[in-house]
């Protein structure tokens, strides 16, 4: 089974209660932004530096079809995007990020 991570703030996650997830910049930017295994660090340290904790979502790629388009965003190669809403059932586990001595997020369990 093909997975890809979504990378979100534990507030935001817990607070949410629905069955279709949609980031606040979806409208703005039309699709919601993935990473594989290997981009999952990089993304994370890019993007939540400074937030108090961070999740990754271990979303299962098959469940979403064609709705994911692999497309350029960075020197990290092709990223997943999700053309749709995160049907929460697609989510295999959710993965707690945390610090390493040099104070960068890793995923252990990943």
């Amino acid at each position: 089974m093909p997975c890809a991570f979504l990378l979100i703030e534990p507030s935001v996650w817990q607070s949410f209660k629905g069955e279709l997830y949609y980031p606040p910049n979806y409208n703005s930017e039309g699709f919601i932004h993935l990473s594989y295994n290997h981009q999952l660090t990089w993304a994370a340290n890019k993007f939540y530096a400074k937030a108090e904790g961070v999740l990754a979502l271990e979303i299962n790629l098959d469940a979403l079809g064609p709705f994911v388009q692999e497309e350029p965003a960075s020197s990290m190669g092709l990223f997943p995007h999700l053309h749709c809403g995160l049907p929460v059932k697609t989510i295999v586990t959710v993965h707690q990020g945390s610090r390493n001595a040099e104070g960068q997020w890793v995923f252990e369990s990943v």
